[in-house]
């Protein structure tokens, strides 16, 4: 159960730093 939660934090962390990544260009 942990490890799905870990694994979503990290996701969502990949997903907002394509989006800063988007945004910045």
């Amino acid at each position: 159960m942990l490890a799905r939660q870990f694994a979503h934090v990290i996701m969502n962390k990949r997903n907002q730093m394509k989006h800063d990544h988007l945004a910045a260009e």
